[in-house]
């Protein structure tokens, strides 16, 4: 796969279909893959095709499963807007008060999109802030 892989993937289908491309793009199965800063053969996990093997996966890591519910409740509320919002990126740019209406739940808005997602992480996970960072 060339570098520049991973972002045509993320190619809307309306826009291959509007530009007459012949592609057929598929879905990662790996959300991702942290390596741990002190052993980086280890990490975590995510597969988006397995939910229990992410599940274990949290729990080698940190010892029980509380993380991954942590994960979950972090993650599931943002893919399901990222699922909504994306297919919005070929048509004008929306305003941010109409993008928050959308969201439909003023905490997700808040700690999505006017603050960075990277910032949420470690007051959300404990793995986040303590495992996966190496403190």
């Amino acid at each position: 796969m060339s570098r520049n892989g991973y972002i045509v993937s993320l190619m809307p289908r309306t826009a291959i279909v509007g530009l007459g491309l012949d592609a057929r793009l598929l879905r990662r199965r790996y959300c991702l893959f942290t390596p741990l800063p002190t052993r980086p053969a280890k990490g975590l996990l995510i597969d988006n095709g397995d939910q229990a093997g992410t599940a274990v996966a949290f729990a080698v890591l940190t010892g029980s499963g509380a993380e991954f519910g942590q994960w979950q409740r972090f993650h599931d509320p943002r893919s399901t807007f990222a699922q909504w919002l994306f297919p919005t990126v070929r048509e004008p740019l929306r305003s941010q008060e109409h993008v928050r209406e959308l969201a439909a739940d003023d905490e997700l808005w808040q700690s999505t999109l006017p603050e960075a997602v990277g910032l949420q992480l470690p007051a959300r996970l404990f793995l986040a802030e303590k495992t996966l960072s190496g403190r």
